[in-house]
């Protein structure tokens, strides 16, 4: 388990924000949030959920953060698989974040076992068909060592999602496929992970 130093006056970004999810549960351990997305009525919700907040509507064109550089000390970027594998996220997030500072984030790994498989499926069949998720041609392997090019230090990272469960699947097999891959150890092969979280810091 990561934790943080939880003075009021430290401040995060919520990348992709939503209706703040996230944010809630740093608000209610101090922190200052900035909130920042794409779309206007899930950025109300969370105006809304936290008053005090600093909440921007972007555009999936903008290249850059809307904040001054060296002004945070925690970004989160949870599920907003356009900005991670962006060519210029690792770089705006260093330039972002104070000395010391985290990035929270997650990666799609395209080259994964199970997107090789999906999309091995997908030409036997010849479907066109949208990837989604692995709709990318970045590897994990590559967006790793971008990150330590760029002078972070993983501090964290776990792969998992092995298992060809979607994501908005209710299945009872969840739960034992989830401790299965524990048990094997799955997690920490990261490189060949579907989904991987990673924490790095400045």
């Amino acid at each position: 388990m990561i934790k943080f130093n939880t003075k009021p006056e430290i401040s995060a970004l919520d990348v992709g924000c939503d209706g703040g999810r996230w944010s809630m549960l740093l608000k209610k351990r101090g922190w200052k949030l900035n909130c920042i997305d794409t779309d206007i009525k899930s950025l109300e919700i969370c105006q809304k959920r936290i008053p005090d907040s600093v909440c921007k509507l972007v555009s999936s064109e903008d290249i850059e953060f809307p904040i001054e550089d060296n002004s945070v000390d925690l970004i989160i970027c949870i599920e907003v698989h356009p900005v991670t594998i962006s060519d210029w996220f690792i770089s705006e997030c260093r330039k972002k974040l104070r000395p010391g500072g985290i990035v929270v984030t997650t990666f799609n790994n395209s080259y994964s076992i199970r997107s090789l498989a999906y999309r091995a499926i997908v030409k036997i069949q010849s479907t066109k068909i949208n990837y989604g998720w692995y709709d990318s041609k970045k590897s994990y392997g590559q967006f790793r060592e971008n990150i330590l090019d760029s002078d972070f230090r993983i501090i964290y990272e776990r792969g998992m999602c092995w298992f060809p469960f979607r994501r908005n699947s209710n299945s009872k097999l969840i739960r034992p496929f989830v401790i299965l891959e524990k048990r094997l150890g799955l997690h920490k092969f990261t490189r060949y992970s579907p989904f991987v979280i990673t924490v790095f810091r400045k």
